[in-house]
């Protein structure tokens, strides 16, 4: 995590959240 894109990070956080938030089965727009 020096000189890496954090599009990644981005990326992997937004599934992460979604994911999260299909589990719960919350409905967040």
């Amino acid at each position: 995590m020096t000189s890496r894109p954090r599009r990644n990070f981005d990326t992997a956080f937004k599934l992460q959240v979604v994911q999260m938030i299909r589990d719960h089965g919350l409905s967040v727009g």
